[in-house]
């Protein structure tokens, strides 16, 4: 019998394995572009060409990232808290059986702690809902003392549901059949569910500088300690640089160690730097320390 700790790692190792398979087609060439030529101005004109390997690598990514993103819509969870009792069992809209009382604030989203699959994809990382709420329900015959739907964990009628109450906490579960279907299609390239995310093409992209800045990142971000402790020592003094510089170090250390296990998954997007400056002893930095927000560009 499979261990469910089996279960979360199997689809960390399917983007595992589509990152590697990408990066023969990522180190080809770099950029996607094509070529140039001169107007009669002496302008260079960009003449539309086939996809380079930087886009042919971020686009294999981007399939892993769909199949991956795909899965986890298959599944829902939710808690609330706030007086509850009963619970419900359905089978889609034809076949249910529920009896419960809740007055809760509580809120629903994938599987945790993939909250950021609807981050990246434009979506909302968990719907809320709070209120009194009623229902009984047998077969295809239910009761319900409101029709509004955000009083209550929201229901998709081609899935499998499952509610608790147990006093003061409601736990809900569900897996949405539709979307299972959308799952399967997307592997041999149906996007059933119209919600695969595609390339821009107008995108420069730069996966090998990716690459090298989140391992530059993940190896001597722990530089950042000793570099922000002699910063400070020398605009503050000595007891400033042992004990705030010493904390903005860790801080940005944690920072850049997090970023360069990010950038590291994500390489074949070759998106622009978050953590600035690019990289850590980069000489002549036109930038203060800062980190900005990732594009998320297709």
């Amino acid at each position: 019998m499979k261990s469910s700790a089996g279960k979360i790692w199997l689809p960390f190792w399917t983007v595992t394995l589509g990152m590697v398979l990408s990066c023969g087609a990522v180190f080809g060439q770099q950029g996607g572009g094509g070529n140039t030529d001169e107007s009669s101005e002496g302008e260079e004109i960009r003449v539309p060409e086939k996809k380079g390997s930087a886009d042919v690598g971020a686009a294999m990514a981007l399939y892993v990232w769909n199949r991956v993103a795909d899965f986890f819509e298959v599944f829902d969870v939710g808690l609330a808290l706030g007086p509850s009792v009963g619970g419900e069992v359905a089978f889609t809209e034809k076949h249910q059986l529920a009896a419960h009382y809740s007055a809760e604030a509580g809120f629903t989203s994938t599987l945790p702690p993939f909250w950021f699959i609807p981050l990246f994809d434009g979506e909302e990382v968990a719907r809320t809902h709070s209120g009194v709420y009623k229902r009984i329900a047998y077969g295809e015959r239910r009761w319900e003392n409101t029709v509004r739907q955000d009083v209550r964990f929201p229901r998709k009628p081609n899935s499998f549901r499952l509610q608790l109450g147990l006093g003061l906490a409601h736990f809900h579960g569900a897996v949405d059949f539709t979307e299972g279907k959308d799952f399967f299609g997307g592997i041999v390239g149906k996007d059933w569910g119209k919600d695969d995310q595609s390339l821009d093409p107008l995108v420069h992209r730069q996966p090998a500088r990716q690459l090298g800045r989140s391992i530059v990142n993940i190896t001597l971000g722990v530089l950042e300690i000793p570099i922000n402790m002699i910063d400070v020592n020398e605009t503050r003094g000595h007891f400033a640089g042992f004990t705030y510089g010493a904390v903005r170090g860790v801080w940005r250390f944690l920072v850049r160690e997090s970023v360069g296990v990010f950038e590291l998954v994500s390489f074949p997007m070759g998106w622009s730097p978050i953590v600035r400056p690019e990289y850590i002893l980069e000489k002549d930095a036109m930038t203060n320390w800062k980190v900005d927000a990732p594009e998320f560009r297709k």
